[in-house]
């Protein structure tokens, strides 16, 4: 809800072009998070904590997919609410 409160805000005061900017930062941070849980996965962990480097392992395992799909909803929530804001 916050996101689409940010998005009405731009649109108001700085118009479509800066809210569709917005867009695009908020899709480099979660492409940003994406490659860094993935470059922690690639970590070795200390041997006497196998135990916790598997379970994170497992945690972060399907991080792209579920990433990727949540960049994509974003990308079309956030162009459809423009448009009909701006309309």
């Amino acid at each position: 809800m916050a996101v689409f409160l940010a998005t009405y805000l731009l649109i108001e005061h700085f118009g479509k072009e800066a809210a569709e900017e917005g867009i695009w930062i908020g899709f480099l941070g979660i492409s940003l998070f994406i490659m860094i849980s993935q470059l922690m996965v690639t970590f070795t962990g200390d041997p006497k904590t196998q135990l916790v480097n598997s379970a994170i392992q497992d945690l972060f395992k399907f991080t792209p997919r579920v990433a990727l799909a949540s960049l994509l909803a974003f990308i079309i929530a956030q162009r459809v609410n423009i448009q009909f804001y701006d309309f």
